[in-house]
């Protein structure tokens, strides 16, 4: 189990990182971080021989990351509770410090200060501006359904288990994961704590007398990683851009496993239904040029091989860990994003596997003058798949022995342009649609209801979809999502429609003259980009380093 709270001391010698808690059986160790050499030790948890300078309670290691004059260490400082799953807290680290292992920054000449400056500059804005999430007892990383497959894995430290693409820290992390050597007795495992970016939040709701817990969990992949103009398509790896896993789970009676009472024993049930979500699957870029539609640029090298083969990889993931794949398409059929649609048809007729479901849905011709509830066409459409996928579905009733009733043999791939607004809209349609479905499989709806029936859970289901949408939005695009008004009320309004003009026009100036700053820092936090001391910064040089094309 990774320590969920420690007191770090710090002096002229090391960082030393004390756990609090009791060991148990096993013996409690403390890391120490030399400061002069930047080697990681285990020791007993005794106080610096030296004078120390500062101590101060931490609630996690962040990681370490080599800047110009050299290593520095980043915890977390303060953290909130956001909710409790199956008896694991989830909490929301609210605040962090750099700390400089190197003494004297005063050897370094002025461009390498002023460089060091923006380098923990970068550090900083990035760590204050994102969401991220931790828990010290439940893999965050992975769904439901993941862990419960899970054999001999299970028993392995969590950094060890974690699903890498969403372990946002792995790079950060990479001294201690590489230093674990467990003839040699060295075993930093406990120190290593998988921080995921995006978004998590749940609420309680009884219906006919049954507790409900609705969590929604949404994991941004570290690969490819970027801003809305800066990262775009597909690498080679098969990895795209803005990439998340989307997590709904219902919970039935959560708290009561095993309970009796005068009907007999209390039914506790959990239910995962997943989606995932990308920007479209081919190698494309948009270049800032201060137009508000940039220059849409679809390569397609060889006929399209490049695109073809990029695809084939992503595909391959997908279906190998997710099922078939069913890819829904909102972008325009005509205009300025129609060429997006055409070359993503005709990349997949390509690859000719019948794995994979294609959907073009024209959401803003489908849904055009505020006829949102069109978008019952495509659930009308795609309900025999979700039917076919189902959901994850473990019956919790026996306290002693869960029982893993079924589970999901697919997901729903979504794309829009930017894979934010119009996307988030028709997620939580998808969720709403199987979260109805599910709660009458688990007698908690009767077979003809319907959550319509429940206005009030319906309010607090849009607002967690909505925040969801602005949570993700923000990193990706500036500012939070545009249709959010429909998806917190189910109803366009002309409110909303103003509203998002002003964050269309707040995107348009942070896309030309502040994103290429949060390009930087995250390209330094995932590892993008690896700072060699000594060595020529970008901030010297009068070309850019990476188009990202």
């Amino acid at each position: 189990m990774v320590y969920s709270s420690l007191t770090l001391h710090v002096s002229d010698e090391a960082y030393l990182v004390v756990p609090d808690q009791l060991g148990g059986d096993k013996r409690i160790q403390a890391l120490k971080v030399r400061r002069d050499s930047g080697q990681l030790e285990l020791t007993a948890p005794v106080y610096p021989s030296l004078p120390q300078k500062e101590v101060f309670p931490v609630y996690g290691l962040f990681g370490l990351i080599q800047l110009q004059c050299g290593e520095y260490l980043v915890v977390i400082t303060n953290r909130v509770r956001i909710t409790e799953l199956s008896g694991n807290i989830i909490y929301r680290p609210t605040s962090f410090r750099i700390l400089p292992l190197p003494r004297n920054l005063h050897a370094l000449s002025e461009r390498q200060r002023n460089d060091e400056q923006t380098y923990v500059r970068l550090l900083e804005d990035h760590l204050r501006n994102n969401t991220f999430y931790v828990s010290y007892t439940y893999d965050l990383t992975h769904s439901l359904q993941r862990q419960l497959s899970f054999g001999p894995q299970r028993m392995k430290p969590m950094w060890e288990r974690a699903d890498e693409r969403f372990f946002w820290n792995r790079f950060m992390c990479r001294k201690l994961i590489d230093g674990n050597n467990l003839i040699e007795g060295h075993d930093y495992s406990d120190f290593i704590l998988p921080v995921v970016q995006g978004f998590m939040d749940s609420f309680h709701f009884r219906i006919h007398g049954q507790e409900l817990q609705l969590t929604l969990m949404s994991r941004r992949s570290r690969h490819r990683a970027g801003t809305r103009y800066f990262s775009r398509g597909i690498d080679e790896d098969g990895h795209v851009s803005n990439y998340v896993e989307t997590e709904q789970l219902i919970s039935v009676n959560p708290q009561t496993p095993g309970l009796s009472s005068s009907n007999g024993t209390v039914p506790t049930f959990h239910a995962s239904f997943v989606q995932t979500r990308g920007s479209t699957p081919i190698y494309w870029a948009q270049i800032n040029n201060l137009r508000y539609t940039p220059m849409l640029y679809i390569m397609e090298e060889g006929g399209g091989q490049k695109s073809m083969q990029a695809l084939r990889k992503h595909l391959d993931e997908q279906i190998d860990v997710y099922g078939n794949q069913v890819l829904v398409n909102l972008v325009n059929k005509r205009g300025y994003e129609h060429p997006m649609g055409i070359a993503y048809e005709r990349t997949l007729l390509g690859l000719r596997d019948d794995r994979v479901q294609y959907t073009h849905f024209d959401f803003h011709h489908e849904c055009k003058n505020l006829q949102w509830d069109r978008i019952s066409l495509l659930l009308d459409q795609l309900d025999p798949s979700l039917k076919q996928h189902k959901y994850c579905l473990l019956d919790s009733s026996d306290a002693n022995q869960q029982k893993l009733v079924q589970t999901q043999t697919g997901v729903i791939r979504t794309n829009c342009m930017d894979c934010l607004d119009r996307t988030n809209v028709v997620q939580t349609a998808f969720g709403l649609h199987t979260l109805n479905a599910q709660l009458r499989d688990m007698r908690v709806l009767q077979p003809m209801e319907t959550l319509d029936g429940y206005p009030d859970f319906l309010h607090l289901f849009r607002k967690l979809w909505a925040d969801n949408a602005d949570a993700l939005s923000i990193p990706y695009s500036g500012t939070g999502a545009l249709k959010t008004d429909y998806t917190r009320t189910g109803a366009r309004t002309r409110q909303g429609t103003l509203q998002d003009g002003v964050n269309s026009l707040v995107r348009y100036l942070k896309n030309n003259f502040t994103d290429g700053r949060r390009q930087d820092a995250i390209d330094l936090i995932t590892g993008n980009y690896e700072i060699v001391p000594g060595t020529t910064t970008p901030y010297a040089r009068d070309i850019p380093v990476d188009m990202r094309m």
